[in-house]
Formats: structure tokens, sequence, C-alpha cells
């Protein structure tokens, strides 16, 4: 089974869409250590989708990201994100 990691992910906003653009890679190798990371919460606004570029998603020089999630929370008439995502190393 092949395994793939993301490139050059983009957040991108369109009145009231939002979405990512991305590429695949092919993993060179297999990787074995894996853990699972979130980004801290955020103030979402009023949902606007403008409040997602304060997320950073990030890993190591020798890691790769192998996946992503958005959560968004609703907690009385606030909202707030969070990105739950998971790298990978050799």
């Amino acid at each position: 089974m092949q395994k793939f990691k993301l490139n050059r992910i983009r957040l991108k906003h369109t009145h009231n869409q939002i979405f990512y653009t991305f590429t695949c890679g092919l993993l060179p190798h297999s990787f074995s250590n894996c853990r699972n990371l979130k980004t801290p919460e955020t103030y979402g606004g009023r949902g606007q989708t403008e409040y997602l570029d304060r997320q950073s998603v990030m890993a190591a020089d020798n890691e790769v990201l192998i996946g992503f999630r958005l959560e968004t929370r609703f907690v009385k008439s606030s909202i707030s994100h969070v990105y739950n995502y998971r790298v990978c190393s050799k």
C-alpha cells in the first residue's frame, strides 16, 4: 500500500465558501514515528472564514504532514477553530 504526504496546502475563500488546494506526493520511505497535534483554539468571529489564517499547522523539518481536520466549536454565541493534524517522521 502506498502512502502519501500533503504538499503545498493553501486555504482559499470566496464569498460564502472555503476550500483548500493542495498536491500530494508519494512518501520516499516508510514513517513509523507519528504524532497527533492540534493548534491552539482561536476566535472564529461570527463565522467568517478569514479568521482561519490565524491557525498554523506546522511539522518539523524531518516530519511530513499526513492529514488534517478543521474542528469548529460553537459555544453559546461564540465560535472557535482548532486544526487536528498528524505528522510522521522516520
